[in-house]
This record gives C-alpha cells, structure tokens and sequence, in this order.
C-alpha cells in the first residue's frame, strides 16, 4: 500500500471539506424543514472529522473558529434532533390517551418545546450564515 505524504492529505482534506460546504449551501438554500437540518447535521459531522485531521497534521491551520462554529452547530442541531423525537413521543402519548383528553401538563411541555424549537432554528440559522461565510473558509483555502 503507498503510503501518502501529509501535504498531499491536507490538500485533499481541504478540497474535500470545501466541497462540503457547497453541499451544505445546496442542502440549505433548496431543502426545508427537518429534513434539510438532518441532512446538513450529517454534513458538517463528516467536515468536523475532517478537521481533526487537518488540524493533527498542520496545527498551524488556524480552524479553531471554524472548528467552535461547527461544533456549536453540532450541539444546536443535537438538541433540536432529540426535541422532535421526544415531541413525536409525546403526541403519541397524548393520542393514546382514553377519550384523547390530553394531560395538560404534557400540552404545555409540547407548547415550551415548540416554541424552543423556533428558538433553535434561528440559532442554527445564524450558525449556518456563519459557517457559510468565506472568512471561516479562507484557513481551509490556504492549504490548497
């Protein structure tokens, strides 16, 4: 097996992660709703272990906004993922109640979820633009 040189690595970890973020930039300009956020959420997991690497093999990089962008986006859309599987769970719930009189304090958490999720995809929202901004990318040019 042929062994490939670090420089020749970062030049196609690079190329790799740029082309990412055209994907990411597709993904959120065309899709809607949790599917384009689950998608996107795949995407940036891939560019943050590519990173890593990046950053194992050139220290001097300079990623670490890049790599606090993306981690906070990771988080974002972690708990924004873990909220529509419990809201999901928990309308199952409600419709399995008898007569379908829902528990109120079941309705008011979905309602403080709900409006938390509003809340969330305009973090991740602001996240994305940030991602998305050629100043968090120049490190990452640099290395082509």
């Amino acid at each position: 097996m042929r062994e490939l040189s670090n420089d020749v690595v970062l030049k196609k970890s690079a190329a790799y992660v740029l082309g990412e973020v055209k994907q990411v930039h597709k993904l959120n300009n065309h899709l809607t709703g949790h599917r384009k956020l689950h998608k996107i959420r795949i995407q940036l997991k891939s560019v943050r272990t590519i990173l890593t690497i990046v950053n194992e093999l050139n220290p001097l990089a300079n990623l670490d906004n890049l790599e606090k962008i993306l981690k906070s986006l990771d988080q974002k859309l972690g708990t924004w993922h873990d909220d529509i599987v419990l809201l999901k769970s928990l309308n199952y719930f409600v419709n399995r109640i008898p007569n379908r009189r829902p528990v109120q304090h079941i309705v008011n958490l979905s309602r403080r979820i709900e409006y938390q999720q509003g809340l969330r995809k305009q973090e991740i929202s602001k996240g994305l633009n940030d991602y998305l901004t050629l100043q968090h990318l120049k490190p990452i040019e640099n290395l082509l």
